[in-house]
């Protein structure tokens, strides 16, 4: 479930890295749209954990509260 959740993030952060690449035009750009693809690969995936049973909300806060 971890592994399928992770396909489908690495699948939306392919395809959004392909489709909005080209539009970005300078480094600022750049390293804005890395940053919209960092933050929405970590709610696609979230999202996907969530959806597939891989991981319950409330663990995946847990998870983030100790990482710091």
């Amino acid at each position: 479930r971890i592994l399928a959740a992770s396909a489908v993030m690495a699948a939306v952060l392919w395809a959004g890295q392909r489709t909005l690449w080209p539009l970005a035009d300078g480094q600022l750009a750049a390293l804005g749209l890395l940053a919209a693809l960092v933050t929405g690969g970590l709610a696609v995936y979230v999202l996907a954990a969530q959806l597939l049973g891989a991981a319950r909300l409330s663990d995946i806060r847990g998870m983030m509260r100790r990482s710091k």
